[in-house]
C-alpha cells in the first residue's frame, strides 16, 4: 500500500470505530435539552398566538425525544427503558 492510502485506511479505521462509540446521555443532560426545547417552543406559540404545550404535550414530548435517542444509540437500551418520565402526566 501507498502511504496515501495507509493514511486513508487509518483515517477510516478511525472514523469507524468512533462512530461505533455508544455515546450515552444522562439522564439530568436529557432533562436539561428537552426543558430548553420546550421553552423555544412556547415561546414560538405564543408567538404565534397559541396557547402553551400542554402537561400532556409535554409527557409525549419527553417520550418521542427519547425515543429518538435510543434510536440513534445516543441512550442505552436500559435508560430507555427505565426511565421515568419527569413531565408524568396525571389526570
Amino acid at each position: 500500500l501507498s502511504p496515501i492510502s495507509t493514511f486513508i485506511s487509518n483515517i477510516l479505521y478511525c472514523y469507524i470505530r468512533y462512530t461505533n462509540q455508544m455515546k450515552t446521555f444522562t439522564k439530568s443532560q436529557v432533562k436539561i435539552q428537552v426543558d430548553y426545547n420546550l421553552k423555544v417552543e412556547n415561546m414560538k406559540r405564543k408567538n404565534l398566538g397559541h396557547s402553551k404545550m400542554s402537561k400532556l404535550d409535554r409527557v409525549l414530548y419527553w417520550n418521542d425525544f427519547t425515543d429518538m435517542l435510543h434510536k440513534n444509540n445516543e441512550i442505552s437500551d436500559n435508560q430507555f427503558n427505565n426511565w421515568t418520565n419527569p413531565y408524568e402526566y396525571r389526570q
